[in-house]
């Protein structure tokens, strides 16, 4: 691990620990953890470069601290963010700009454009093949009854996320090899669990 990761990671901790609302169930540290760690194991798959490895490393670190504003817009906060930072650390203007494109490309519906882009999207949506799945989606629901101050009854949030899997696709090989088969198996307790809740 080079420096400068070291040095956003501590970073990313202190700012999380000390802004991120204690009520965030899912887009905390945790969640943040679990992506650097996912995009660790796309990457060990991938023919990566230390650049490329610290670039991706970067940005997975930084791609959710726009969260601590809330959640519009979060993606290009947390780029601004990444960028604000990574400029006060005497980073190289095509790293920032790297690390940047690759944060800005998980806005859903992802439209990531490089190798990098598409293993962070893959590595921040590697929930979906999680064993933990349906732990994560409640942490979710709940986050965003809180947030949006709505109420998100569970046989809608079930139904939005059913529709999330139809539509959703990983991008790189890695990730259909290290999550597919998981995904798939969430998928099918997911419509089980709809039926027995007779959701149309």
């Amino acid at each position: 691990m080079s420096e400068l990761v070291e040095e956003v990671e501590r970073f990313v901790r202190k700012l999380f620990t000390a802004q991120m609302p204690e009520w965030y169930s899912f887009h905390n540290l945790e969640h943040t953890i679990h992506v650097v760690e996912a995009c660790q194991k796309i990457a060990a798959e991938s023919n990566l470069t230390k650049h490329q490895l610290d670039v991706l490393s970067v940005a997975a670190w930084l791609h959710d601290t726009g969260y601590v504003e809330g959640r519009s817009q979060h993606e290009q906060r947390s780029a601004n963010m990444a960028a604000d930072y990574l400029r006060s650390q005497g980073t190289e203007v095509q790293f920032i700009e790297e690390v940047v494109h690759c944060i800005l490309a998980t806005e859903v519906p992802q439209q990531p454009t490089s190798e990098l882009a598409q293993i962070l999207c893959d590595a921040d949506l590697s929930g979906l093949g999680a064993l933990d799945y349906e732990q994560r989606s409640e942490n979710l629901r709940l986050e965003r009854e809180r947030m949006d101050e709505k109420s998100f009854p569970v046989r809608d949030w079930l139904r939005s996320e059913s529709h999330f899997y139809e539509s959703h696709r990983y991008f790189t090989s890695a990730a259909m090899s290290l999550f597919g088969e998981q995904k798939q198996v969430n998928y099918q307790l997911l419509t089980e669990r709809i039926a027995r809740l007779g959701v149309a």
